[in-house]
């Protein structure tokens, strides 16, 4: 029954106080409900929900050293950017999205050869039971340059409050407290470590000669951040790519001879097992990289080829099972490192977007595990051959940054497999990347 015939048949009652009173309450609460819905809705499509999305495009200009934040809502974003700073990325080590001053309030981080380290908040807002989209401003602290020179890898701990660049140029540490910003400086690295983070622990490494097996880890007790605990000397051969799997309390590091890993349950009063790596599927050379996201127990690893700069294949890599497996894509043609940005991992892990080389295509990789399209790749159009890729929080869409002059960024959505919304940005822009709502929260515009 709906509202109008509801309040005609309260009409119909007779004229009494009870009847006027039952009339006031529905009214009452319809007029509530009406209004309770439409704020519930405010992330959604008018059409069709799933086709929405609230996000901030981060397009990154390397000729200028500029990050321009470009508001998108719906389909399409707008031309002029909210927000235009200086910043300075590594080529590989582009973009991480981290904690802030507040728990409520994340940011993004990224690091380069001028010694500094930049901070920006993502321009989402938790509050409550949803999320408010507001134009993304720099940390109050930022730029840091306190302990930082010539930042290379980077990384955080499991809860974001601490976020690690490892400095090249004088085999450093720097681990910065995103609350105020103060930075603890470890001198325990090497002039090129890994930036791992655990709940209480720091993993360095130098990754050696790259031929004899010469590179070791190191375990430091952050609390004594230039004091070894424990030494692993000859552990592998070039070590480059890391991974922390926080359920396992496990730490993955991959070499010429596969995947090592360590178990840091019992850190704290025993030396974690040097176990033997785990063997890299048949035909993947090596990897050099491990992203991971959220909870997800699935790691993803571009395939660094033997020769030249792309490949058919990348592995997944089960931290849970301690196995490795090859995705291969017949056809394509995948780049290995992320200096043009071809490849971006969803927030939440499960979702993996790798733009091909040479064909305007593309693949969407299904990352996770406990779905029934868990290793599905999905084959989307492009508007250009090698692109850049961004993806959602959740994987469920994708922008590309394509063209020369102008620059543009489109709009893919995944389950549609079309390029819904097209708009230009700045010629000099080099790659994208994207912080976007989880679709389970509602979204407010400020």
């Amino acid at each position: 029954m709906n509202s109008q015939s509801l309040i005609k048949k309260i009409f119909l009652i007779d004229n009494a106080p009870v009847a006027r009173l039952s009339f006031l309450l529905i009214a009452a609460v319809l007029f509530l409900g009406g209004c309770k819905e439409s704020t519930e809705n405010l992330g959604q499509s008018d059409n069709d929900e799933h086709d929405s999305v609230h996000a901030w495009i981060w397009v990154y200009d390397s000729t200028n050293s500029k990050i321009r934040a470009y508001k998108f809502v719906g389909t399409t974003g707008t031309s002029t950017p909210a927000l235009e700073e200086d910043a300075k990325a590594h080529a590989n080590m582009h973009i991480m999205t981290a904690g802030g001053i507040d728990g409520d309030n994340p940011a993004i981080w990224m690091a380069g050869s001028d010694n500094k380290a930049y901070a920006f908040t993502t321009g989402f807002h938790a509050h409550v039971d949803h999320l408010h989209q507001e134009v993304p401003e720099k940390l109050s602290y930022s730029p840091k340059t306190s302990g930082l020179n010539n930042p290379v890898h980077m990384g955080y701990n499991p809860d974001k409050t601490k976020v690690i660049f490892a400095n090249d140029g004088d085999s450093t540490l720097a681990i910065i407290n995103t609350a105020d910003g103060t930075v603890t400086t470890s001198d325990k690295g090497s002039t090129h470590s890994v930036a791992l983070l655990t709940d209480s622990w720091l993993i360095t490494t130098d990754k050696g000669s790259g031929t004899a097996a010469d590179a070791w880890l190191r375990i430091v007790d952050i609390a004594s951040p230039n004091a070894t605990k424990y030494e692993y000397n000859n552990f592998c051969t070039f070590i480059h790519g890391d991974a922390y799997y926080h359920t396992n309390k496990t730490t993955f590091v991959a070499c010429n001879e596969g995947i090592k890993y360590l178990d840091f349950t019992n850190a704290a009063t025993s030396q974690p097992t040097d176990n033997a790596a785990i063997a890299y599927p048949s035909g993947i050379n090596r990897v050099n990289f491990l992203y991971h996201g959220g909870s997800n127990r699935i790691a993803f690893a571009p395939h660094k080829p033997t020769s030249g700069d792309t490949s058919d294949s990348l592995v997944l890599l089960n931290m849970q099972n301690k196995t490795m497996e090859k995705i291969t894509i017949s056809g394509a043609a995948l780049r290995w490192n992320i200096e043009n940005g071809n490849y971006a991992l969803s927030e939440n892990g499960k979702a993996l977007a790798y733009s091909d080389t040479s064909q305007k295509l593309v693949y969407h990789i299904n990352m996770d595990p406990d779905s029934a399209d868990y290793k599905k790749v999905t084959t989307l159009t492009a508007p250009d051959i090698n692109a850049a890729v961004a993806i959602s929080y959740d994987g469920s869409h994708i922008w590309t940054l394509t063209g020369t002059d102008p620059k543009t960024v489109s709009h893919i959505h995944v389950e549609d497999g079309n390029i819904e919304g097209t708009f230009p940005v700045h010629v000099n822009s080099s790659w994208i990347y994207v912080t976007s709502a989880d679709p389970t929260k509602s979204v407010v515009e400020d």
